[in-house]
């Protein structure tokens, strides 16, 4: 238990004076407690150096607990100490004032250094204070190698964390001192203290000055085109180390972006032009890695073309042998006479060390199959030489062997999947699929040999390739089923073996189990001797003790029960394993497996239940009903119970006495508050619903009455309540209707008047099949009074299909309508009473069809809106049941009985319920057409546009013969429908309907030159921007004309600017903003086609302008602007400038004090955008003005904010 500490001063005299070391530990550890507790004052600077020469003194301590409980107090110091403190810290530590114990100090440091966010808590100048001192003392410990490696990881740490600031011109002699220092170092002799070196100089390379990353790979090619063999070996290893690096560097610098735009200009080296390898393994392995490595980076596309060069040097690289003496296989004849270890002495030279060459060029081949899985089929001429090094003398090389031809099935079989995929979807071009089909010939080709060699492995090696070839096995199988088909035998054979032997690894018992669940199918055709053999196999792993292994018993159990006959000769084969899964439902096992266990005894049960004695048929059900009262098992059992009583078999064996048991052992779960156990229980009691027969009356009751209780628990529930009364006796019903009219009060209150379409369907069946007037009547009596203020249109259909079936339909028809007609009826009244009339009518068409539909008609007049859009829902319901009414709404347009607004809602609703006739719907536009120009004037264009798009994409066809005389019209009103017509079909257009659309878009874009009227020009844009989002393609031969116009769209017209006077103030009111909007949304996303680089420079400046605009269009800016930068950085770092003084105009702006909740939110959205555009700028672009920019944000009033930007992008 923690003590409870106090600090003190004389804490500190413990440490420094007491002559007892357990003193000073205990001091040293309330130390700690008090300071990760947060009870010291560090902001007290003499508090702070008595601490930190407490600490220093706990370094130099002579007992090593002393020591040890001091790095663990510096950690506790370091994580409340002030900038300042933190600072004088590691200079203390970087102080060399003795040897004692230095390499403790050195320690330390690097803890601190490895704190999060510490990089925040050094300025720039600290950390270059450090660099100097940890550089002194390089200089000094040269030679001592001792300290010398832990120096250099905490110059690795302190560039990784800080290397940027060298990006400062005020640094560059510092970064300078440091690669003068490094350089030397990384030629030393001893590997490990050059690879740390190497590290160093990296960080320097990838987050320092690019000329110095210049100046590396400059130095690399040199060295490479040289024959000085140790500067080859020390430059090869400083580029592996650097691509190593370069993986862990999360900002993106120019120096790391150049290094690796340059690293393709490399690999002609590493290849260079020998025909042979020659003899230097050191220096073939080096070569190979950091070709491995290179190729793992985003090289320059040029890189392609060295492809086939590559794999040559690849392919010799992994054949690679000097020292080959003989055949490395055995003969049959002396398989068995040799141990694993005597196999790998054979031919084995000590001093041979080849194997280190084809090792990593086994590395390169994963490397470009990863890297270009698209070039499969030039990396498919390696496979041949991976397979012959299966059988390799060196283990390692072996594991390197499986590891790559795993690599080669997994490519090889995503791309098959690929192409099956996206058959049909996306056309694959003739050579595609033969370069595809030679990958897969190639490994048919190879089957033997692969086949032969995997088995040799797992047959004879030991574990870690037996492993690795079982798993390699058991993917290709997986992935190549019909090839490996013929080797069904041999695969089975040698799994089967190792099982045989009793080992004691459970990964690899699991794996051949997984392989032969793969094999048993074709197993049974090829070798039945063997298949039926495999059954004893079986029961033995059904007594492991381990559940991995039981688990993958179980999965290959499944699949040989499957797999046999359905005869009595398979059932009796399978008795003894039915006994054995009894036992283990009995058995300690976990829920998982017990699952597992049932599912398989329920298949096998139900497979074979007529084979089944009547002692194992009794014990299975007993086995069951005992695991149902356990209840983390008994959703599992209920739906196996389910499964086994919906078989006929199984139910003409089953007893009364066995039914009558089960029935009360399900009882109780009905008392749970789990509604899916619930629901699982009512499901099993509608498959043995037809049983129920068998039991008492009373007993039937008691089922029944527990049922009622569960229907107000849920929608779901409640529909399978009312199922399971569907097959209840009419007695058992009759004897329930009161309660379960109580019980649906219960569940209509519960979930407002809400019922679902399944628990309405099933209600209604019940009603009709049971002819249950009395409760139907009592379902009236709760209903139609409207007892809640509003019931939604589920609720309204249970009500009419009750309604539907009673004798007093006109009764009730013709008091809702007298609810409708009168002024006292409330506004949710009347909007329920519409809805309800509304469905009765489409029930059942006789019942005053007319007088309903003129009566809602007359509600579009209503004072509420609200009721006004719910009546003309309705009314659209309604007239898509006849075409004549269709027509008569389009005759009231524009005859102001009805507003136009309301009568185009329900033709909307109309057209989107009916498909009509061509006559009907010629009929419908010839009304529609002379009426165009005064719609646009008093419908509101959002309306008119949706149900224009409704009617398009409909009716494709007929919508595309009135297109063409609209754009051929002079009016504009013509032309705002032809492009409300265009943007409905090309949401949904089919394929075949598209070279038709198309023209009649090619006709309306050019209509933006003309200077159209503002709305029309603003539907051409609109429609521009759904053909981006559905048919890119189609604006590829017009992208020219459509970016010059955007670009121009995006500027402020004046003309569009008015003064609207309200009141005693004027407001601008700005009319072009809705299309500025649209154009800087669709600008984003233009920059998708390839073809828009040479607008990048226009489309800046425009964005310049932009972020002058309002707040939203400032946003998209931003946004654009960060795009832009990504893909084309180099065409833009020239103008980066220009963003300095909009960015400076919204850091600066401030709010009026009166500014409302909303403005301060939007503002603060703005500033924060700024920020991050910042941050993306800081870290994606060299330009001084730009980092000094950033730098005043970090000292000025958003620092803060900034810092957490900065985070946040990290």
């Amino acid at each position: 238990m923690r003590r409870n500490v106090q600090f003190s001063e004389d804490l500190l005299d413990k440490l420094v004076h007491n002559p007892d070391k357990d003193l000073r530990y205990m001091a040293l550890n309330d130390l700690s407690v008090v300071l990760e507790q947060g009870l010291v004052n560090l902001h007290n600077e003499q508090l702070s150096e008595k601490i930190i020469r407490a600490l220093l003194s706990g370094l130099h301590d002579h007992s090593p607990e002393v020591q040890h409980v001091t790095l663990k107090t510096i950690k506790a110091f370091t994580s409340h100490a002030t900038n300042i403190a933190l600072f004088q810290l590691l200079n203390s530590l970087l102080s060399k004032e003795s040897e004692h114990d230095f390499d403790k100090k050195l320690t330390a440091a690097r803890a601190i250094l490895k704190e999060e966010h510490l990089d925040c808590k050094l300025t720039s100048n600290e950390v270059s204070v450090l660099l100097k001192k940890a550089l002194t003392i390089l200089h000094s410990t040269k030679n001592d190698f001792g300290t010398l490696p832990i120096l250099l990881d905490l110059l690795s740490d302190i560039l990784k964390n800080n290397g940027l600031i060298f990006q400062k011109s005020d640094y560059s002699n510092l970064q300078e001192e440091c690669f003068q220092s490094l350089l030397p170092l990384s030629n030393q002799a001893k590997p490990s203290i050059a690879k740390k070196c190497n590290t160093a100089i990296s960080y320097l390379c990838l987050l320092g000055d690019e000329k110095y990353t210049s100046a590396i790979l400059t130095k690399i090619k040199e060295v490479l085109l040289s024959t000085d063999r140790s500067s080859i070996v020390n430059y090869l290893n400083l580029l592996i180390t650097i691509c190593h690096v370069e993986n862990l560097v999360d900002e993106r610098t120019k120096a790391a972006m150049l290094f690796n735009q340059r690293l393709y200009t490399i690999v002609p080296l590493i290849l260079g032009n020998e025909k042979e390898l020659g003899d230097d393994v050191d220096v073939l392995e080096l070569r190979f890695e950091a070709l491995s490595l290179l190729l793992l980076q985003k090289l320059n596309p040029d890189i392609n073309d060295r492809l086939p060069a590559i794999i040559q040097f690849v392919k010799m690289g992994i054949s690679y042998d000097p020292c080959f003496l003989g055949d490395e296989e055995l003969d049959e004849e002396q398989e068995g006479t040799f141990s694993d270890d005597e196999f790998d002495d054979m031919f084995y030279d000590e001093d041979d060390t080849s194997w280190k060459v084809r090792n990593s060029a086994f590395h390169c081949t994963r490397s470009l199959l990863c890297t270009f899985p698209e070039h499969c089929f030039l990396c498919i001429e390696l496979l041949a030489p991976t397979q012959s090094k299966l059988l390799d003398r060196v283990e390692k090389v072996r594991a390197e062997a499986l590891q790559t031809l795993g690599t080669f099935i997994r490519v090889i079989d995503n791309r098959t999947k690929t192409t099956v995929k996206t058959n049909g979807k996306r056309p694959h071009s003739a050579s595609e699929l033969d370069l595809l089909n030679s990958c897969l010939n190639a490994f048919t080709e190879l089957m033997p040999q692969l086949s032969h060699s995997l088995t040799k492995l797992i047959s004879l090696f030991v574990s870690e390739t037996k492993l690795l070839s079982v798993q390699i096995s058991t993917e290709l199988i997986s992935c190549f089923p019909q090839t490996i088909q013929k080797f069904t035998d041999a695969f089975a054979e040698s799994a089967c073996k190792q099982l045989e032997r009793k080992t004691s690894d459970v990964t690899l018992v699991s794996a051949l189990l997984k392989m032969l669940t793969l094999l048993v199918p074709d197993l049974k055709v090829s070798n039945p001797r063997m298949f039926s053999e495999l059954i004893s196999l079986i029961q033995d792993k059904l007594s492991s003790q381990s559940q991995v292994i039981l688990t993958d018993t179980l999965d290959l159990l499944n699949v040989y029960i499957q797999a046999m006959d359905n005869s009595e000769t398979s059932a009796n084969v399978l008795y003894p394993i039915f006994q054995q899964l009894n036992d283990l439902l009995n058995s300690k096992l976990s829920h998982t497996i017990k699952s597992e266990v049932l599912k398989l005894l329920t298949f096998s049960v139900i497979k074979y239940c007529n084979y089944l004695s009547d002692e194992l048929f009794n014990q299975c059900f007993v086995t069951m009903c005992q695991a149902l009262q356990f209840e983390p098992l008994q959703s599992c059992i209920l739906l196996s119970f389910t499964k086994l009583f919906g078989d006929e078999s199984y139910k003409q064996r089953i007893s009364p006495a066995q039914i009558s048991n089960l029935f009360s052992l399900t009882r109780p779960i009905f008392m749970k508050k789990d509604n899916a156990l619930v629901l699982l229980s009512l499901q099993l009691l509608i498959t043995m619903s037809p049983l129920c027969n068998v039991l008492q009356p009373e007993e039937e009751q008691v089922v029944a009455s527990v049922v009622v209780d569960a229907v107000s628990r849920s929608n779901e529930v409640a529909a399978a309540c009312f199922q399971f009364f569907r097959l209840a006796s009419v007695t058992v019903f009759h004897a329930c209707s009161a309660a379960l009219t109580q019980q649906v009060e219960k569940l209509l209150t519960l979930n407002d008047m809400s019922l679902s379409d399944d628990c309405l369907s099933n209600l209604k069946q019940v009603l009709i099949e049971k002819s249950a007037d009395s409760f139907r009547k009592n379902l009236l009596s709760l209903l139609l009074p409207m007892k809640k203020e509003c019931l939604i249109e589920n609720s309204i259909a249970a009500l009419v299909a009750i309604i539907v079936n009673c004798d007093h339909l006109h009764e009730v028809v013709k008091s809702y309508i007298q609810q409708v007609q009168s002024p006292k009826t409330s506004e949710q009244d009347r909007i329920s009473c519409i809805a309800v009339l509304g469905h009765i009518s489409i029930a059942d068409f006789d019942v005053s069809f007319n007088e309903v539909f003129h009566l809602i008609l007359s509600q579009c007049n209503s004072p509420s809106a609200v009721v006004v859009e719910n009546a003309a829902t309705v009314v659209g319901l309604l007239a898509s049941q006849n075409n004549s009414y269709v027509i008569q709404l389009c005759q009231m347009l524009g005859q102001q009985q009805y507003e136009d607004k309301c009568l185009i809602h329900s033709l909307r609703e109309a057209v989107n319920q009916k498909t009509m006739s061509d006559e009907c719907c010629r009929e419908l536009w010839s009304q529609l057409f002379p009426k165009l120009d005064s719609l646009l004037k008093t419908v509101d264009k959002t309306v008119l546009s949706e149900f224009f798009s409704v009617f398009s994409a409909k009716y494709p066809m007929l919508a595309f013969q009135q297109v063409s005389p609209l754009l051929h019209e002079n009016h504009t009103s013509s032309k705002i429908v032809a492009a409300f017509i265009l943007r409905g079909t090309f949401s949904n257009l089919e394929a075949k309907f598209l070279p038709a659309w198309k023209g009649a878009f090619d006709q309306m874009l050019p209509l933006l030159k003309l200077n159209p009227p503002l709305d029309l020009h603003y539907e051409i844009v609109y429609l521009v921007q759904n053909i981006l989002r559905v048919r890119p393609e189609l604006l590829r031969p017009h992208l020219e004309v459509l970016m010059e116009q955007l670009i121009e769209d995006t500027q402020i017209n004046s003309k569009l600017v008015r003064n609207v006077q309200m009141g005693p103030f004027q407001h601008k009111v700005d009319d072009g903003l809705p299309l500025r909007h649209l154009t800087f949304e669709i600008l984003f996303a233009m920059l998708d086609f390839s073809e828009t680089r040479c607008w990048s420079t226009k489309v800046f400046d425009a964005v310049i302008v932009g972020l002058k605009d309002e707040q939203y269009i400032k946003l998209l800016s931003i946004s654009i602007l960060k795009r832009l930068l990504t893909l084309y950085p180099a065409e833009l770092d020239s103008q980066m400038e220009q963003l300095l003084e909009p960015m400076n105009t919204v850091l600066q702006t401030k709010l009026k004090d009166t500014a409302y909740k909303q403005e301060i939110e939007r503002h603060e959205e703005l500033i924060q955008s700024i920020l991050r555009l910042a941050c993306f700028l800081q870290t994606h672009t060299s330009n001084d003005k730009i980092q000094v920019f950033c730098q005043q944000l970090e000292q000025g009033q958003y620092k803060l904010q900034y810092q957490q930007v900065q985070q946040t992008s990290k």
